[in-house]
């Protein structure tokens, strides 16, 4: 019987362990340039490293062929904790993708942009990916620095999640 020689051993076991610590799992989480959702009727979504949010498209109220780009608790998927385009729905086949100047940008099935982060993005150059972090907060980055170029934080809509800080002159918009 041939005895596993040290080095591998713990070189194993060294690769295990990274792979279990948060700070790798934060990595597993980055959505590329390019990356899409479409709207369909399985829930199509991003999941934060934890599982506990998603970002993506959730079906409108009782319609089947109605969706909200959103960002929800997973636990509970009528949670929603931030939306896009004003709240309005879109169309069953309506699309997100992430990209380098734009950042999120929202299509209908004609491919009709309805709503985009580029007029808010800060910054710091073009947008390299897109992640949703355990907090409920979907952030774009870019190569050029280590802050966010856009966040859903800094555009909150009708919920405040506990990490989540209001700044002066910041509004939270609810729809009736």
């Amino acid at each position: 019987m041939a005895a596993w020689p040290l080095p591998s051993t713990l070189s194993l076991l060294t690769l295990i362990l990274l792979q279990s610590s948060p700070i790798a799992a934060q990595n597993k989480g980055n959505i590329p340039v390019g990356q899409s959702l479409s709207a369909a009727t399985n829930n199509s979504s991003w999941h934060s490293p934890s599982g506990d949010f998603a970002f993506g498209f959730s079906k409108f109220s009782n319609s089947s062929n109605l969706f909200l780009l959103a960002i929800w608790y997973v636990k509970i998927p009528t949670t929603i904790v931030w939306y896009a385009n004003d709240g309005n729905p879109v169309p069953q086949g309506s699309s997100v993708k992430i990209t380098a100047n734009e950042g999120l940008v929202l299509s209908d099935p004609n491919g009709i942009d309805l709503w985009n982060t580029s007029d808010t993005l800060s910054d710091g150059g073009e947008v390299k990916y897109g992640y949703l972090n355990d907090t409920g907060n979907f952030a774009l980055k870019s190569s050029s620095s280590d802050n966010p170029v856009w966040q859903s934080f800094n555009h909150p809509t009708d919920t405040l999640l506990p990490s989540q800080v209001m700044e002066i002159n910041m509004e939270v918009n609810s729809k009736l």
